[in-house]
Parts: C-alpha cells; structure tokens; sequence
C-alpha cells in the first residue's frame, strides 16, 4: 500500500505527504502494483520529499507527471536546500529549479550561476568574446605575416 513507504513516520505526516503530490485518500490505499506510470512516479517523489536525501539526483523528473504534478515538483525542488542533480529537456522547469550550472563542454566541467536562461546567455557571452578574440588574433597574425612579407622585399628575399 502507499501508506508503507515510510513506515517509520507517523501516519499524519505520510498522508499529508501523500495529499501533496496529489494522492486522494482513495488513491492511498491502492496497491503498489496497479498503480500508473505517473502514480508511480508521484509516490517515488512523495517517498524523496520524506526522506529528504542529501544528494539528489533526477533523470527527466516530470516524466509521466500531469501539469499539477510538475508543478508541485517544481515548487519542492526550488526549495530543496541540499544537492540536486537534475538532466530535463524542460527549460522552463530548469528555470524554476536551478540557482547553479555545471555543464560538460569539450571534457570539461564548466560552472555558472543563475538559472536556465542565465545559463544560455553567459554561453553566448562567451562564445561572442571567444569568437572576437579569435578574429583578433587572425588580424595580428596577418599584420605579421605582412610586415615579414614587406621586410623581406625590402631585403631582397623570395618565398619559394
């Protein structure tokens, strides 16, 4: 039953945990085995929120959840205090939860803070700065070039 997910908290509390993520008192007493992929993933969340783990770690979380449901997820997650590793294709519930980015870019770890949007917007940033840095060195190595080309008609030398 739905009930015995935490079996060590009071009754109480596991119901309203239970009510939070959208379990009608019917819903309760079902038995594990009938319940649907979004049910199934309502009460896992409900089970995360009692145990309250240190690290945590979803893979597409809102997966199989109703507009209600991802909402409430989001809402929770967005006050989850502890470390939290999420992978969503959904950017406005990344928006919502995320405060920090890690993103592995080229075999490497590159940090950011803020959210999804803020995310983005730093990576452009940079991409402008990289590409600007780039177009400059080109412009300083053809300035080279040139002023060897140039010192070495005036001393008489030929490429070959």
């Amino acid at each position: 039953y739905l009930w015995e997910a935490r079996a060590t908290e009071s009754m109480g509390f596991v119901h309203g945990k239970l009510a939070e993520v959208l379990f009608s008192r019917d819903e309760i007493e079902k038995k594990l085995d009938v319940l649907s992929g979004g049910e199934a993933a309502r009460l896992l969340l409900c089970r995360i929120g009692v145990e309250e783990p240190t690290v945590l770690v979803l893979d597409e979380p809102t997966n199989h959840l109703d507009l209600e449901a991802c909402v409430w997820l989001e809402m929770e997650l967005a006050k989850y205090n502890q470390c939290l590793v999420l992978v969503s294709h959904s950017q406005d519930f990344l928006n919502g939860v995320c405060t920090h980015i890690i993103w592995m870019h080229k075999r490497k770890l590159e940090y950011y803070t803020g959210n999804y949007d803020s995310f983005v917007k730093q990576v452009k940033d940079n991409e402008v700065i990289q590409q600007k840095k780039y177009e400059k060195e080109q412009e300083d190595i053809s300035a080279v070039m040139e002023e060897v080309k140039s010192s070495n008609e005036r001393s008489g030398i030929t490429n070959r």
